[in-house]
């Protein structure tokens, strides 16, 4: 099986260029990235058309397989474009052809691919559904990677949902498969996910440890090596030592511009704001969320759009203005409850009850907090 992620480098740098052009013309700092994504799914949107009127012509003179390959091969195209939509729609074509006909490689391809498009959005109920899939084509196929995969989704969602104990089950099982088939790239991917957990937990020993090892691996394999830096900042963040995770944030950063992938950008970006906040550079903090949160809305990700928001929020009421604030951390909140997601619902609680205290409204603080 073939990393989702491994091929159309072509257009990421596209994306990069299209970014320097919208720079040097008249886009605002703000949103420059965004309308270079925008640029980017209007080309995909337009590619759309043009093959649709095809489609019928297309199904009656190839083959099963090269039906699967050629769908596939689009979604790729869009995915690299930020066309989440349209790659799921390729995607799922892809699927059913193969499934249809016992092709179950293919299938699991076209799996993995709408999972982790589904996981960039934010659309937990599908990367469900196409883990327990995965886990379910594994069962009856007896194939091991497909399970590697369906636990490494079983437990990203997991801890997005709170559920820690069986987060880390997942992904230790994960793990596990990864290194008896030799598969660097998901093995770095489990261990950068174990030490999240592990940071959740406080155990910052075993957290530095498994991060530790997911960047040598990802420098290895040259998978997602910015995610891995901005983990490494996150987990120095919480240590307290400043000057280190700055350092990690600035490889983060340039390694992500340097990907051409906007949504690994708009990750490594957005939690650098909250480094910003923490060290109280409420200025810098508000303008890097508010050119992040652009990004995410062009994107459709719903909790890194959460994210944002509370980033934002905490920035205004660092910057003493509270009542600005309050809308988007409601907003936040509101997505949080929506998508089930623990940390982005207390963390929009605490910044409430923070704007209720300074307000002197200990009963709402107090219910904010209570809840």
């Amino acid at each position: 099986m073939k990393n989702p992620m491994s091929t159309c480098g072509f257009f990421a740098r596209l994306v990069a260029l299209c970014a320097v052009s919208f720079a040097a013309g008249s886009a605002s700092a703000d949103t420059r990235r965004a309308d270079a994504v925008a640029t980017m799914q209007g080309l995909a949107a337009s590619m759309e058309f043009a093959y649709e009127a095809v489609v019928p012509a297309i199904e009656k003179a190839l083959p099963s397989g090269a039906r699967i390959a050629l769908e596939h091969r689009i979604a790729s195209l869009d995915t690299v474009m930020s066309a989440y939509a349209l790659a799921d729609l390729h995607d799922t074509r892809a699927q059913s052809i193969a499934l249809n006909s016992g092709q179950w490689d293919a299938a699991a391809d076209a799996i993995v691919a709408r999972a982790e498009n589904a996981l960039t959005v934010g659309n937990y109920d599908r990367c469900e559904e196409m883990a327990k899939l995965l886990a379910q084509l594994a069962d009856d196929t007896h194939t091991e990677h497909l399970r590697m995969y369906a636990d490494a989704y079983l437990g990203i969602l997991d801890r997005r949902h709170g559920n820690l104990d069986a987060a880390a089950d997942h992904q230790r099982d994960s793990l596990k498969l990864a290194r008896a088939l030799g598969d660097d790239v998901q093995a770095g991917r489990a261990l950068a996910h174990l030490g999240t957990i592990f940071r959740d937990r406080g155990d910052f020993a075993q957290a530095l440890d498994m991060q530790l090892q997911a960047l040598a691996l990802a420098e290895k394999t040259d998978d997602r090596i910015e995610l891995t830096y901005r983990n490494l900042a996150l987990l120095y963040r919480e240590l307290g030592d400043e000057a280190t995770s700055r350092r990690y944030f600035e490889q983060a950063i340039a390694s992500a511009e340097s990907s051409g992938d906007p949504s690994h950008f708009a990750t490594v970006y957005g939690s650098y704001s909250g480094f910003l906040n923490d060290n109280r550079d409420y200025a810098s903090a508000l303008q890097a969320a508010t050119e992040t949160l652009a990004l995410d809305q062009v994107l459709d990700d719903r909790p890194a759009m959460a994210f944002e928001q509370i980033e934002r929020g905490r920035a205004l009421i660092g910057l003493q203005r509270p009542k600005e604030a309050v809308a988007p951390l409601h907003a936040a909140l509101e997505a949080g409850r929506s998508i089930n997601q623990h940390e982005i619902v207390v963390r929009s609680l605490l910044s409430l009850a923070e704007i209720a205290m300074t307000q002197n409204d200990h009963a709402g603080a107090r219910k904010f907090l209570d809840d």
